[in-house]
């Protein structure tokens, strides 16, 4: 590969300028075996029978480049429709790629719907829209241009990472714009298959099984913060391919990660049984508490030696890894007691306490609260233990989501209650997400309440910089809100 070739999000594969395909939608449905064998493959809902309303054309001599971007990649091209290309003809370039002919008169259009003054049409126009020569996924516009982040989702079987996924884009454009931390725009193949998943969770209220053998498309998204703009892939990773390094073999995405999410179910610490006391505390009738089969019951040693092992070859990659306990509506009611007394941070919703920056002093005491119940009930020092699998040096942060809302409490009990509006806004949803930002450079941060933001340099791993940069005699030490 040249210097330049771009990866593809989707695939992973590597795309020379000269390869990479543009598409436009037309009326007639042709069939795409490798873009629909692709999409379903990764869980995406496609057409019966591959059937899309695209033709591809290709850049060759004849060609108008109207624009290229700064590495030389054509970004938008002015062709005709006689020049478009059927997607069975690009199957057949990619065995031989003197197999077939550029033009409409190649067999596979004999069949088509295509009338003759269609075929026969000259008309030259812009065409912008580019797709990945290797899968056919969308490439959004500045792909390889803008910076681009990729985080590896890891956890155990029915830990709630795809519930955190959902739950995160569902609300999260609402929670950034209300609290000025920019915006984040799904890109138009994470869109559709994300989509489905949210409808269904506004509707029953949970989220469905993943597939033991699906290798799950991943998330591509564009923040934009003011000047600070880049792209985010996330890899969700099934649970049960965590444990399947033939499953993994393969996995482009985690070579590229530079951030980890460790979703850690609750029940990785007492081997289930908090599912088992959650059960019987609610009413037996609600399919959401009901499916023992869903219980997460991998142990934490377990699931952290299987994800070191996988991620081993790549640790030179990784440099932050965001801890998150999830289900924290189960962790909290069935400690209520602990939880109840003292001033607890983690009981408490996020609201607007991020606004304009990621606040530190919050967070380190949502990280405290966790990390000390965790040593005092189960003798667990998580940032100690994930480090001994990924290294002294990566970051560490502790956190706790849950896709439930505390809604009510009586004296000492904490209540919660599931809720599936777009508009409420889940448990602390949004802080794993705040502090893989933070991380990149993308978003600024504060120590304490009123004081002037920081901002985290991935490119220095002694201190961070301040905005604007302090006096060399002010210039503070670097802490981290997970120590503790």
């Amino acid at each position: 590969m040249s210097e330049n070739t771009y990866v593809c999000p989707y695939c992973g594969q590597g795309i020379e300028k000269d390869d990479i395909l543009f598409w436009e939608e037309v009326k007639t449905q042709y069939t795409d075996n490798i873009r629909g064998d692709f999409l379903r493959k990764h869980g995406v809902k496609v057409p019966p029978g591959n059937k899309f309303n695209r033709l591809y054309y290709r850049v060759k001599p004849g060609v108008n480049v109207v624009s290229e971007d700064v590495n030389g990649y054509p970004m938008k091209i002015e062709d005709h429709l006689g020049n478009a290309i059927a997607p069975a003809d690009l199957e057949k370039s990619g065995r031989d790629m003197n197999s077939f002919d550029d033009d409409f008169d190649s067999d596979s259009f004999n069949d088509g719907i295509e009338s003759r003054n269609e075929r026969r049409d000259r008309e030259m126009h812009n065409i912008p829209m580019r797709a990945c020569p290797h899968c056919h996924c969308d490439l959004p516009m500045q792909f390889g241009t803008l910076e681009t982040h990729h985080v590896a989702m890891f956890g155990g079987r029915a830990a709630g990472k795809t519930a955190y996924l959902v739950n995160l884009f569902q609300q999260i454009g609402n929670q950034l714009n209300n609290n000025d931390l920019g915006s984040v725009h799904l890109a138009s193949e994470s869109e559709a298959f994300l989509r489905p998943m949210i409808d269904d969770y506004e509707r029953e209220g949970t989220t469905r099984p993943t597939a033991a053998d699906s290798g799950l498309l991943p998330i591509l998204c564009r923040y934009k913060n003011g000047n600070d703009e880049a792209f985010i892939i996330f890899y969700d990773i099934a649970g049960e391919g965590t444990g399947n390094m033939a499953y993994m073999a393969n996995h482009k995405g985690i070579a590229r990660c530079e951030s980890l999410l460790l979703m850690v179910d609750p029940n990785m610490f007492v081997g289930g049984s908090f599912y088992q006391e959650w059960t019987a505390n609610h009413n037996s009738g609600d399919s959401r508490y009901n499916n023992g089969g869903d219980c997460c019951k991998e142990s934490l040693d377990s699931f952290l030696n299987q994800a070191g092992e996988l991620c081993k070859e790549y640790s030179d990659k990784i440099k932050y890894v965001v801890c998150v306990v999830t289900k924290m509506d189960m962790l909290l009611e069935s400690k209520a007691k602990y939880f109840a007394t003292g001033d607890i941070e983690i009981i408490t919703d996020v609201g607007d306490k991020h606004r304009g920056a990621v606040d530190l002093s919050i967070l380190g005491r949502v990280s405290r609260d966790l990390n000390t119940y965790l040593e005092k009930e189960h003798r667990i020092r998580m940032k100690e233990k994930i480090q001994v699998h990924f290294g002294s040096d990566v970051r560490v942060a502790v956190l706790g989501v849950s896709t439930s809302t505390r809604v009510k409490g009586k004296g000492n009990e904490i209540a919660f209650e599931a809720r599936s509006a777009a508009i409420d806004t889940k448990h602390r949803i949004i802080e794993p997400f705040l502090v893989v930002m933070m991380f990149f450079g993308l978003m600024p941060a504060r120590k304490k309440p009123g004081e002037p933001p920081i901002r985290w340099n991935p490119k220095e791993t002694s201190e961070q910089t301040e905005t604007p940069p302090p006096t060399p005699e002010k210039k503070p030490k670097k802490r981290w809100f997970s120590r503790g």
